[in-house]
């Protein structure tokens, strides 16, 4: 038995229990097949049948009855055992260490890195199901003609019932509203996202192409970057068609003199949605809640902390375009490219990842390999996006092997500040619709600015594992942030924001006669006799 999926040739997935030493000592098995390993001691590969896959293990054990059942001598000597074949030739040899008796042989896998090469044939439904960002059962049986795995009715995830618990229907859009790859695309923006991603983003745009169903993400530090995001979105498909339509809501982050100028300048018609009718952006608007989802799910399956947001809804757009959208016979990426995509280098994310150190990057003696987690794909190469937990970056690697039945998480040392609340992760959303549909009449009437706005503020939770004051430090950051941006489209500030920054700057008097001499006497005088 082994508990690691690297040793395997040849696997055949399968569920069962095996019974080990000891009451009622038993573990669960996820399949069977064949090993091929290098045997250390002689130089030469080695081949194991009918080897049983337990990840709850603790080491891989063989069993001696079996060996001498396929006619395998076993002969003992004080510190070890050699295994002798029929024909009189020692195989390998046994040595006495740790109190039991250990063989030495490497997976072969391991001297193959290039693993995103390399096809899993047959995985199960349950890794399956978390590489497409824990993808529902209907689409599941749609994507059987791309990827191969057992169909599993009886499977339930944990995880994906409570990130879907909350969603509400949405009305299908029965045609499609253009006739060619990028002739309207759909934008809108997110955030802010109240922990700060790795790259330090608190936000993240998405543009959804309307014809194939195509998602794409950036990830902004500020609204102020919509415009810059937009052009190099433009400069790197230009080539592919000339954009006509762009279909956004009313933030101001869209409508703004620059935006105006770019879109009129290379004659992009921009439609707008109707004042306090998000739904008019629909396509936008649902794949805004669709991602999140998924980056919430991903999250929480993976127990990663929040500041990997951004690399979960990287992760989520990379794969859904992968898996089918509804009104649509063909995925995504198959509209796009007009070919099948292959989808065997999908792994887990938040999994357990093997990474490859080059040599210039090591010294002699050190190990050529470092452990990390497994956060996406790279975008403009050929790789997957790893986090080096030594060094706590992400970087793009293709020499990666992965073990996806272990959390890369338990590698992690997480403070209590990233324990945050799940629905904390995106500001209320009901609250973001209220501001963009207000965000119209900002101009014509500052005063209507002060009620959206101290909703939004009463909507900031505090942090779980935090304290009180980093939760007001966080809180009154929020506000300041929200405060500016609408002071510099010159609304009026709220009252409600001037009596409580107002109150934060009040000086205490030291003594009973300096109160006396307070314009606000009166007010200490009933604090002291109320006290």
């Amino acid at each position: 038995m082994v508990k690691e999926r690297i040793w395997f040739e040849n696997f055949v997935s399968s569920t069962g229990e095996v019974f080990l030493v000891g009451k009622d000592s038993k573990v669960k098995s996820y399949g069977i097949g064949n090993v091929k390993a290098k045997n250390v001691y002689k130089g030469i590969d080695i081949k194991i049948g009918n080897v049983i896959y337990a990840p709850d293990l603790r080491y891989n054990p063989i069993s001696l009855t079996t060996l001498m059942s396929k006619g395998f001598k076993c002969v003992s000597k004080f510190d070890s055992m050699q295994i002798i074949d029929k024909h009189g030739n020692v195989v390998t040899k046994a040595f006495k260490r740790n109190n039991r008796l250990e063989i030495d042989l490497k997976p072969l896998n391991e001297y193959n890195i290039e693993c995103n090469l390399v096809e899993n044939p047959n995985d199960s439904y349950e890794i399956w199901h978390k590489r497409l960002c824990h993808l529902n059962q209907q689409y599941m049986l749609q994507m059987k003609s791309v990827i191969d795995f057992n169909l599993n009715s009886n499977f339930q995830c944990d995880s994906y019932d409570l990130g879907k618990i909350t969603r509400k229907f949405h009305p299908p859009i029965t045609n499609d509203q253009s006739n060619d790859v990028l002739e309207l695309i759909h934008a809108d923006l997110c955030g802010p996202v109240h922990v700060e991603s790795l790259g330090g983003s608190k936000y993240f745009l998405i543009i959804v192409d309307g014809y194939s169903g195509m998602y794409f993400s950036f990830f902004l530090k500020s609204k102020t970057e919509v415009l810059s995001t937009f052009e190099k979105f433009k400069a790197k498909y230009e080539n592919l068609r000339d954009k006509k339509r762009l279909r956004t809501d009313n933030g101001l982050e869209f409508l703004n003199k620059e935006m105006n100028a770019y879109l009129n300048k290379f004659g992009i018609m921009h439609e707008k949605t109707i004042p306090y009718n998000a739904e008019s952006n629909g396509k936008a608007e649902r794949t805004i809640r669709v991602t999140v989802e998924q980056a919430r799910i991903a999250l929480y399956e993976s127990n990663l902390p929040l500041n990997f947001w951004a690399e979960a809804v990287a992760y989520s757009t990379h794969v859904s375009n992968l898996t089918p959208h509804k009104g649509k016979a063909k995925l995504p990426i198959e509209i796009w490219e007009s070919k099948t995509p292959k989808l065997s280098y999908l792994k887990v994310f938040g999994s357990l990842a093997y990474f490859h150190v080059p040599k210039v990057k090591r010294k002699k003696l050190q190990m050529p390999g470092k452990c990390g987690i497994m956060l996406g794909y790279a975008r403009e190469r050929r790789g997957y996006r790893i986090y080096d937990i030594e060094q706590k970056c992400v970087i793009e690697e293709r020499a990666v092997k992965f073990n996806e039945s272990v959390k890369g998480c338990k590698y992690l040392n997480n403070s209590p500040e990233n324990l945050w609340e799940i629905d904390t992760l995106i500001n209320n959303e009901d609250v973001n619709d209220k501001l963009k549909a207000k965000s119209v009449h900002l101009d014509s009437n500052p005063g209507s600015a002060d009620a959206p706005l101290d909703e939004i503020i009463s909507k900031i939770s505090r942090p779980l594992g935090s304290t009180k004051e980093r939760s007001e430090e966080i809180n009154q950051k929020c506000i300041l942030e929200i405060e500016q941006d609408l002071l510099n489209h010159g609304v009026r500030r709220s009252e409600r924001l001037k009596e409580m920054k107002n109150a934060n700057i009040v000086e205490i008097p030291k003594d009973y006669f300096e109160a006396q001499s307070n314009p606000n006497w009166p007010n200490w005088k009933t604090a002291m006799e109320d006290g």
